[in-house]
């Protein structure tokens, strides 16, 4: 069982950004409009959120940090490729994703840096960023976004993010291996002074002592109520994994 604070307390305008199963998440509509910057740490071969994204909000500045990153491109031509050559009924479905996504890297407002996110404690050098310095590299920009999927280092950079919650307005994080990290994420979330509007296990991963090894939560800063019942899951949550069961998500008082 996960901690109560790790439950929405309100039913909150969401809306669904992203592709299907996998790589979408739920938000508020408002919190993409609001925002100056997206930053995403944590990339893979989907960008499909940070499209979704700047069809919203195409003011939006979109900086992407992610030091695996190298050979996407041929990972996902190769992908793609394999689709056609085993003649899948969805062969243009994926030819068109292919494009749309190399295409997006090539927009004006949108970066991607080959680096890895670490704590300001660490060593910064050519290979690397820390939260700190990407701030003060964007000090123009004053409402931020950011959302992170860094496979379980997102714990050495809490403490950053903390740092500059005065500028962070939402927040999607995936935390990993939740069973031995709950006391972090607890901290973290009483000092973050953002609403919990959604929470979504990773079917992916499995359970551990009724305990979701990878959970996705949103944060926002005034999210728009629309009741007072909460709905978990939410009608527009779609599992991770289709091939695998649901998770369902329970509370306690702790």
């Amino acid at each position: 069982m996960l901690p109560k604070i790790l439950m929405p307390i309100k039913e909150y305008s969401l809306i669904r950004v992203g592709k299907n199963f996998d790589g979408g998440y739920l938000i508020g509509k408002k919190s993409i409009e609001n925002s100056d910057v997206l930053l995403t740490f944590g990339v893979g071969d989907d960008c499909s959120f940070e499209r979704n994204f700047l069809k919203i909000n195409p003011k939006a500045r979109i900086f992407l940090y992610d030091n695996t990153v190298k050979n996407f491109w041929i990972k996902k031509l190769k992908r793609s490729c394999y689709k056609i050559f085993r003649l899948n009924p969805e062969i243009l479905k994926f030819i068109f994703e292919l494009v749309f996504f190399v295409a997006f890297f090539f927009k004006n407002n949108v970066c991607l840096y080959k680096k890895k996110i670490v704590s300001k404690k660490e060593e910064v050098n050519n290979s690397n960023i820390s939260i700190s310095e990407i701030m003060s590299n964007l000090k123009k920009y004053k409402t931020f976004f950011l959302k992170i999927d860094i496979e379980g280092n997102e714990y050495y950079i809490l403490n950053d993010i903390l740092r500059f919650k005065k500028k962070i307005k939402t927040l999607i994080i995936e935390f990993h291996s939740v069973h031995i990290n709950l006391t972090k994420i607890k901290k973290f979330v009483k000092k973050l002074n953002l609403t919990l509007t959604h929470i979504h296990p990773n079917n992916h991963l499995s359970v551990i002592n009724t305990i979701p090894q990878a959970i996705e939560c949103t944060f926002e800063y005034r999210p728009k109520i629309i009741g007072n019942k909460k709905s978990l899951p939410n009608r527009l949550d779609q599992n991770c994994d289709k091939t695998k069961n649901e998770i369902f998500l329970t509370f306690k008082n702790v």
